[in-house]
This record gives structure tokens, C-alpha cells and sequence, in this order.
């Protein structure tokens, strides 16, 4: 079978950490280039991962016929016009989280992608880490069974550090907080416990000088009658995670976010306690590995631009019942 040509766009910390080297050590993808607005850090990446050519411009990704895969890792605010591009010229478009800066450009692109004859997958790489993936199987064969309670507490940086760059902090661009890094959780609930019916929260931002919440509780309700909480905070003096699910049969809790102590129980059994320690790159891995198969395949992606559409819901009407002092039903658009 033909190497698939594949493109990444955006060489800052996501793409040149997770995406290009994965791409690259793929027996099935041949990385023909990669492309960043900034030439020197386009030029970077292409020397240090041995990447025969790079761009400036991701027009000329678009055009090139030898190109089937275009990983985009650009801010949110421009997700709109270069995956919407790459999808109408028939790319199959990994897109890392989330669709769009905001709600409006996430409709235009899932509409762009459900027309399109090439596949979009959206990076929620949680689908793909050992913990969420057992705790999901766990759920399934009744282990623990339905959800009844879920929540995330994220107090701090997510692994110790805040992404470097400025635009994360500017709500014009990364859409804030809930929406470009809680975003993975929204997702992993709606996974573990079947879609949204309502949202509540309340949001602030404590750190001087940002325009988008820094803090915010989250209280969320499914269709299910599952009920999750996430407390979030980017303006801790340190950093605290845990997460977990409680369903009818038993519990998983993990104090940390992708390592750490998991403790695992349910009825009738004595309590396992395991020490996870999987490298993050090996969730963005498994991600690309599935899409690509997907591709080869002619497969439905294993995760799709409606699971975006529906965390970006979820996230929109966190900060829509902020604003309203109300909670808010789910769906907001009708598909």
C-alpha cells in the first residue's frame, strides 16, 4: 500500500512535541513537509525532524496533489479558514481541539467537514490514553457500570505547565480556557456518559492583564441522569489533579490527570490501586495511528466532527450560563 503524503501546519509546541515526530516514525505516512507562518520555526522543525521541505504558506499544502493528510496545529481562531480550505480540496484533516475559537465558526466548519468527501478527525488524545480508555471499558462491562457521578478537578497547569504562547491567553483567538483545554473533558464525559442535557457555571478571571476566565466551576447534567463537575483554575500558586467516575457498581479515581495513583473498586471485589506511568506521546500516537487507518481504510474516523461539535456545545453553554446566571439546555444547534 502507497505511503500517504501528509503535511502538518503549525510548528509550536503541540506540532513539533507530538505531531511531526509521530507523522514521521509512521511506517504508512511520508511527511513531505511542514509549514508555520513564522519561516525560522518552519525551518526549525524541518531540520530537526528531517523534513525534506517546509512552508510559509499552507495555500501550497492545499495545492500539492501529492498530499492526503494535513495535520493542523494552529491556534483555534484560524482552525475555520485553513481546515475548511484543506477539506473542500479533499485532504483528510486531523484537527487538534477544538473545531473553532468559538461556537459560530465550529457550525461552519462541521457543515464544511459533513459536506466534504475527505475525513476530519478532531485530537481529543484522552480517547486514547491507558487511563480513560480502561476507565471506559470499565463502564462498558459493568465494572462500574453507568455513571452516576463524574468530575475533574484541574487546579494549575495540566502536567505542570501552561502552553507558552500569548495567544492561549487572548479569548479572540484560543476561545478561553473552557474552550481550549477544558475542552478535553467535555469530551471525555460526554464519552463516558452519553450526551449533554444541561450545563451551569460560573467564571472569573483572577490573573491581571488576560481577556478570557481563568477559573470557573462547571456543574453539568446528561440525558443519562449522570451528573459531572469540573473545577478548573489557571491562576493556582500550584498545581492539583484528580479525576474520576462513580457508576452503579463501582468507582475509578485517579489523583493526577494522565499518571499517577489510580485506585479502582466495585462491589464484591477488594480495592486495585495501580501507578500509571504511559508517556503523553504515546496517546498522540495512538491518535494519528487511528486516523490513518481510518484513511486507508475508508473507515468513519474513530472519533468525528460531530464528538467536537457536541465538547463545543458543552463548553459554549458553560460560558453562555456565566453570563446568564442560568443554566443551559443542550443542544444549542440543531443538526
Amino acid at each position: 500500500m502507497a505511503k500517504i503524503g501528509a503535511a502538518v501546519v503549525g510548528c509550536g509546541n503541540i506540532g513539533t512535541y507530538a505531531h511531526i515526530p509521530n507523522l514521521k516514525a509512521l511506517p504508512s505516512v511520508d511527511l513531505l513537509t511542514v509549514c508555520d507562518v513564522i519561516e525560522e520555526r518552519a525551518e526549525a522543525a524541518s531540520r530537526q525532524f528531517k523534513v525534506g521541505r517546509y512552508d510559509t504558506d499552507f495555500h501550497k499544502i492545499i495545492s500539492d496533489k501529492g498530499i492526503g493528510l494535513v495535520a493542523i496545529c494552529t491556534p483555534p481562531d484560524t482552525h475555520l479558514e485553513i481546515a475548511g480550505a484543506a477539506l473542500e480540496a479533499g485532504k483528510n484533516v486531523f484537527l487538534e481541539k477544538p473545531l473553532a475559537a468559538n461556537l459560530q465558526d465550529s457550525v461552519k466548519l462541521y457543515k464544511v467537514a459533513r459536506e466534504s468527501r475527505a475525513k476530519l478527525m478532531p485530537g481529543f488524545c484522552l480517547r486514547f490514553h491507558g487511563m480513560f480508555t480502561y476507565v471506559k471499558h470499565l463502564i462498558d462491562e459493568g465494572k462500574v457500570g453507568t455513571p452516576v457521578l463524574m468530575w475533574r478537578n484541574a487546579i494549575g497547569a495540566a502536567m505542570g505547565v501552561l502552553a507558552p504562547a500569548q495567544w492561549v491567553m487572548q479569548k479572540r483567538r484560543s476561545g478561553g480556557m473552557l474552550v481550549e483545554n477544558a475542552m478535553h473533558i467535555f469530551d471525555a464525559f460526554r464519552w463516558f456518559a452519553g450526551e449533554y442535557d444541561s450545563v451551569y457555571a460560573e467564571t472569573r478571571t483572577v490573573t491581571k492583564g488576560i481577556d478570557i476566565e481563568d477559573t470557573a466551576m462547571v456543574a453539568m447534567r446528561f440525558k443519562s441522569g449522570a451528573y459531572a463537575t469540573i473545577t478548573q483554575t489557571w491562576a493556582a500558586t500550584h498545581s492539583w489533579d484528580t479525576w474520576g467516575v462513580m457508576g452503579m457498581n463501582g468507582t475509578a479515581s485517579v489523583d493526577g490527570y494522565i499518571g499517577g495513583p489510580m485506585k479502582v473498586s466495585w462491589r464484591d471485589e477488594s480495592l486495585r490501586v495501580v501507578d500509571v506511568k504511559e508517556d503523553a506521546l504515546v496517546m498522540y500516537r495512538k491518535e494519528l495511528e487511528s486516523f490513518v487507518a481510518s484513511i486507508q481504510g475508508n473507515t468513519d474516523p474513530e472519533v468525528n466532527v460531530t464528538d467536537a461539535l457536541k465538547a463545543m456545545e458543552a463548553a459554549t453553554a458553560a460560558l453562555q450560563s456565566s453570563d446568564e446566571k442560568k443554566p443551559i439546555r443542550l443542544p444549542l444547534v440543531s443538526q
